[in-house]
């Protein structure tokens, strides 16, 4: 069986941090859409996160990606490069999606296959 690399454990480490830190934020500013669309504070804090967890996911190792091959890595690399390369073209919606449903998975999942939970 293969092992996570302490670099990689380190890296899913922040990405935990960075899904708490969304999860706070939405209890700080308000768990609406319409909240989130028309705060910029809130979005840009939200955003932020997002692209960091993007930030991270690049730089697990290959093996990593390999052992939790479940998560979309890809995907969530890609909604990183929308923020960091077109940001005038986020969807807030889309975003919205992520953080309400998708972040709270990632957590669990890397928690979960990481044993970091």
């Amino acid at each position: 069986m293969r092992k996570i690399s302490d670099r990689d454990m380190d890296n899913l480490a922040a990405i935990l941090d960075y899904c708490d830190r969304i999860m706070s934020i939405i209890e700080r500013f308000g768990n609406t859409f319409e909240q989130f669309n028309l705060d910029e504070d809130y979005r840009d804090a939200v955003l932020m996160n997002v692209f960091q967890i993007g930030e991270a996911t690049n730089r697990l190792s290959d093996n990593c990606k390999e052992i939790m091959n479940t998560v979309p890595w890809h995907e969530i690399y890609g909604t990183r490069n929308v923020i960091a390369h077109g940001y005038v073209r986020v969807n807030n919606k889309i975003i919205w999606e992520i953080v309400e449903k998708d972040v709270p998975l990632l957590k669990q999942e890397i928690g979960a296959k990481a044993g970091l939970l």
